[in-house]
């Protein structure tokens, strides 16, 4: 079988085509920055995905306006909707670790409130905008693929999000849990692991270079 990018491996198996091996990929930067990752296991072993859009969205009677907020010691941010029959908002408190945020309270919180979110939804207007997307895929290029912001598409339902816990086990138990999911996803091309959720931080260094040796020793899947 010809060498393949990584790029070219994420295409196999979305098209169900034949690949050397299943694709191991996190979303850029999530564990630690891509580069780093690549210096322990290999750049040819670990492939990025980043979320993406191919469009836009006006709403010309609606707005959103944010403001910062801190809740017991959290720090976070309340947005909120305005729109012709009212107001929503939510709140968000920030994670320390990733700076990423998880949802205190959110914009609908009694059954009256759909009218509000509803009247926002009407006002929406789409409209294609594909510069985020390309700048994307120049920036990602062999090392992996964009994945577009819409309804959740066939090549998310084909991800396998890699239990978190389980990069704090012992190598050996990594590896073992690896092989499972490999052995349970079977040689069908219909299988990638995904690194998409947060994990203790540095513990990838121990984990992932087993989840590789894992992968190659699984060897080749079919189309």
């Amino acid at each position: 079988m010809a060498q393949m990018t990584m790029r070219t491996r994420m295409l196999a198996l979305i098209q169900g085509r034949e690949h050397d091996r299943v694709p191991f990929v996190q979303y850029r930067n999530l564990a630690a920055p891509d580069e780093e990752v690549w210096a322990v296991v290999g750049r040819e072993n670990m492939g990025v995905v980043e979320w993406t859009t191919v469009h836009g969205v006006a709403s010309p009677h609606c707005h959103f306006e944010t403001e910062e907020i801190v809740r017991d010691g959290k720090k976070g941010f309340r947005r909120t909707l305005y729109t012709p029959e009212g107001h929503l908002f939510e709140e968000r408190l920030y994670e320390p670790a990733f700076g990423t945020s998880a949802a205190a309270a959110h914009f609908v919180k009694e059954p009256s409130d759909y009218r509000i979110l509803v009247a926002y939804f009407r006002d929406m207007e789409i409209h294609k905008n594909r510069s985020h997307f390309d700048a994307v895929v120049r920036a990602i290029g062999d090392d992996g693929l964009p994945h577009t912001a819409v309804a959740r598409t066939p090549f998310q339902q084909l991800w396998i999000n890699f239990p978190s816990s389980v990069h704090l086990a012992p190598p050996e138990e990594v590896y073992r849990a690896t092989r499972e999911i490999l052995e349970q996803g079977g040689h069908s091309g219909r299988l990638q692991i995904q690194i998409s959720e947060n994990m203790p931080p540095g513990v990838w260094r121990r984990s992932f270079p087993q989840i590789v040796k894992a992968i190659a020793d699984f060897g080749p899947v079919s189309g």
